[in-house]
């Protein structure tokens, strides 16, 4: 008995599978946003224990830095007027006048060898501050916790000390009595230097004032009250005291 042949074949083709969203995946951007929020809470913890602990040591770090360049611009203005004044003396600066009989009529000043001195002065402290080696002043990190122990301990940080303007030079006399017809006559000239302070974490400004010695005379006669002659001094540069 002869079978019935199909008349053609049919072939199955393999159906696209269409894959829908699993759970996982929504799980996962929530876990990726909570490490992103644990992360973003880390980094402002950190950021407000450095405010504290800047905070804590900026007012120790300014203090340490301005005592250092007081003391920078002490010693160099102490040198600088020391190397200035080599070759005055006191009657290279002032004359004393006296009458026919030895009374003390009037002290002069050399209002030309004291403004040439005191120029001589400001601009060597300028120079000296502006050519300050910065790898001669030094601040240890361990000064900044402010204990005792930890002074001059860890690392380093270099300063930068130079003027910030002019330096401004203030004479003053001074009168002191010694004894009988004896009177101290002493010559200060008043320095104050602005200088900036460059340092790693900020920058200071500070004004300098310092006081040095120019000459001293013992002036031998009674002294009138009228003992000065300072008309050629501008204001503000000269100032009497007797004591």
């Amino acid at each position: 008995m002869q079978q019935n042949q199909p008349l053609c074949k049919i072939y199955s083709r393999k159906r696209i599978k269409i894959f829908k969203p699993r759970k996982f995946r929504l799980d996962y951007k929530h876990e990726d946003k909570s490490k992103f929020f644990y992360f973003l809470i880390i980094i402002m913890i950190a950021l407000m224990i450095c405010l504290v602990i800047y905070n804590s040591i900026d007012p120790i770090f300014e203090n340490l830095a301005l005592t250092e360049a007081k003391a920078i611009a002490t010693k160099i203005t102490n040198e600088e007027s020391t190397r200035a004044i080599v070759g005055y003396t006191y009657e290279d600066l002032f004359t004393i006048e006296k009458d026919s009989e030895g009374n003390i009529q009037m002290i002069n000043a050399n209002i030309l060898k004291m403004n040439l001195l005191t120029s001589d002065i400001a601009s060597f402290i300028q120079q000296s501050l502006d050519k300050t080696d910065s790898s001669k002043i030094k601040l240890s990190i361990g000064s900044l916790t402010g204990i005792k122990i930890l002074s001059g301990i860890g690392p380093n940080m270099s300063l930068k000390i130079s003027s910030a303007g002019d330096v401004e030079t203030d004479l003053r006399s001074e009168f002191i009595s010694q004894g009988i017809n004896q009177t101290l006559h002493r010559i200060y000239l008043q320095i104050n230097s602005r200088v900036t302070i460059l340092t790693p974490i900020k920058t200071l400004q500070e004004e300098i004032s310092n006081q040095v010695l120019l000459a001293e005379h013992v002036i031998i006669g009674q002294i009138p009250s009228t003992y000065y002659n300072f008309d050629n001094i501008e204001p503000g540069q000269s100032m009497e005291t007797i004591k």
